[in-house]
């Protein structure tokens, strides 16, 4: 069948530049139809399929006889029933698929020079039997991972991450996909290809790598006008800092603070743990505070155990509880705007795709999406008259579903388009207003104050036109557009523009925003000013 399939595409190589766009088809010397094509290489496919049909159909002595400038000439023979050693009959193609069914699981258990074999052919009476061997070749383990250049990362957590641990069956797939698995680790990068050798039944792989600087400090600035009773301007801010190669093992470290209003204040942190105990479990915790003025304080934990499913999505399993406190003391203060101390216990089944960056050239996107089931207890506060949990249900039950969406697709070689779809429901009974999702401010809806919607849904799209002049430096013109339901839906709009740029100490930011909805119109006395500063180490 080789020596056929060579001849068939030196024959047909025969015709380039003769200007023919089709043939008439003989088989076996009988008109077979005529066939149009573009070149000689759409032909010379349309040839080996025809072909190949015939070999499916069982006619395995079927191939090309010969070709002129306007015919070609095929010969289909005569059937061939093929015949295992116990006399089954097979097709040739579910034998083919058998065999590399057979080679596939040998080069799974550490067999990758597994081959199939012919012990032996014989036709008679129209049926051809067969006996075919495999041959598993040695047993191949992985070895030590040899670096070209010289890293500080453990080079026991790489070969976890990529699936190549010391001693484990060595696998042709795992090494495939070495480049696409290098995306779980964003604080190294693939200099060149992976190359592989063998020695005595090990596996040696050589990777190239360099170690990017990934450790993040984040510093934004934000000038709020006339926001305080004496109309004076409020001044905002944020800090952030990220660890993501930590102890040089792929630990996460996040830490976060954020002052969002007068005595209003958020921090966030989150611990990461790859590999547990050098199994494939990740855990996750995390912890949040959030204090409202002098009305509310709530806090968040959070514990997540997730797992690689592929080499681009990891499932995880999160127990999460949130407790609200009402700090307030005024009954009436406390009943008008719906505040109530409670405990939420919720679980979540999450999916999520690798992070990739969004802020160099390049079209790069991610996703993550999570669903849960909670169960929230309102607890007695003694501010508030027994009258008040009356008619409140005191233990609920609620779903919850969240997703979001990032991209940045290149219109040329400097100009992107950005985007971040945001959503979230909460389908829960008689919901209360400390215990709302927070928007508004420069991570989501610009052109607001930080954390100025109260919302139990939301979708928010943000969508940018960015100009990048250098790898890390861009100009932007944005919109932002919330959906936004807190017992009636409000559209809020975000419209503005401003610049990164990258300097030798790190990125300045900076950003000019103004927000619309049906009460706040746009506004110059309104528009928000935000500056920023990231810096990688």
């Amino acid at each position: 069948m080789i020596k056929r399939l060579i001849f068939i595409h030196f024959s047909l190589m025969a015709l380039v530049g003769l200007g023919q766009n089709h043939m008439q088809i003989f088989v076996d010397g009988q008109e077979h139809g005529k066939w149009d094509f573009s070149d000689t290489l759409e032909l010379k496919s349309r040839v080996d399929n025809q072909i190949h049909g015939f070999w499916a159909d069982g006619y395995l002595f079927s191939g090309l006889d010969s070709a002129s400038r306007i015919r070609i000439y095929l010969h289909k023979g005569r059937r061939i029933e093929l015949q295992d050693s116990d006399g089954n009959s097979i097709s040739l193609s579910k034998l083919i698929q058998s065999g590399q069914d057979q080679i596939q699981i040998k080069m799974e258990a550490g067999y990758p020079f597994a081959k199939l074999v012919w012990d032996s052919l014989q036709l008679e009476n129209g049926k051809l039997k067969y006996i075919m061997n495999l041959e598993e070749g040695p047993f191949i383990k992985n070895d030590s991972i040899v670096m070209i250049s010289t890293i500080s990362t453990e080079h026991r957590f790489i070969a976890r991450s990529l699936g190549i641990e010391k001693g484990t069956s060595f696998r042709e797939k795992d090494f495939d996909i070495i480049p696409d698995r290098m995306e779980r680790m964003p604080f190294l990068k693939l200099k060149s290809k992976p190359d592989i050798s063998f020695q005595d039944g090990n596996a040696w792989t050589y990777l190239d790598l360099e170690e990017n600087r990934t450790g993040r400090f984040e510093g934004v600035l934000g000038v709020l006008p006339n926001q305080s009773p004496e109309k004076k301007a409020l001044i905002t801010g944020s800090l952030d800092l990220s660890l993501l190669n930590l102890f040089r093992s792929g630990k996460e470290l996040d830490f976060s603070w954020q002052r969002f209003g007068i005595e209003s204040q958020m921090v966030d942190l989150r611990y990461k743990h790859p590999y547990v105990v050098g199994s494939k479990l990740h855990i996750e915790g995390k912890f949040g505070l959030t204090k409202q003025d002098t009305s509310f304080v709530t806090q968040d934990v959070g514990l997540i155990a997730s797992i690689f499913i592929t080499d681009k999505l990891e499932f995880g399993f999160a127990f999460e509880q949130s407790n609200g406190d009402v700090i307030a003391s005024n009954a009436e203060r406390i009943i008008s705007n719906n505040w109530l101390d409670y405990q939420q216990t919720s679980y979540f089944v999450s999916l999520s795709s690798h992070k990739t960056g969004v802020n160099i050239p390049g079209n790069n996107q991610t996703f993550s999406m999570r669903i849960g089931v909670g169960e929230r207890v309102i607890s007695r506060n003694p501010n508030l008259p027994i009258e008040r949990y009356d008619t409140i249900n005191v233990q609920t039950t609620n779903l919850e579903a969240e997703a979001n969406y990032e991209f940045q697709f290149m219109l040329s070689s400097q100009s992107a388009v950005y985007g971040n779809v945001s959503a979230t429901h909460r389908d829960i009974n008689q919901p209360i207003s400390n215990q709302l999702f927070r928007l508004g401010g420069l991570r989501n809806l610009r052109g607001f104050n930080e954390q100025f919607f109260f919302t139990s849904s939301f979708l928010v799209n943000q969508l940018e036109w960015r100009i990048y002049f250098e790898e890390e430096s861009f100009l932007f013109a944005f919109y932002d557009q919330g959906l936004l339901n807190n017992q009636g839906w409000k559209f809020p709009i975000g419209l503005g523009g401003g610049f990164t740029l990258s300097t030798n100490s790190g990125l300045f930011s900076f950003a000019l925003a103004v927000g619309r909805t049906k009460e706040i119109p746009f506004e110059f006395t309104n528009m928000k000013v935000h500056f920023g500063y990231l810096s990688h180490f």
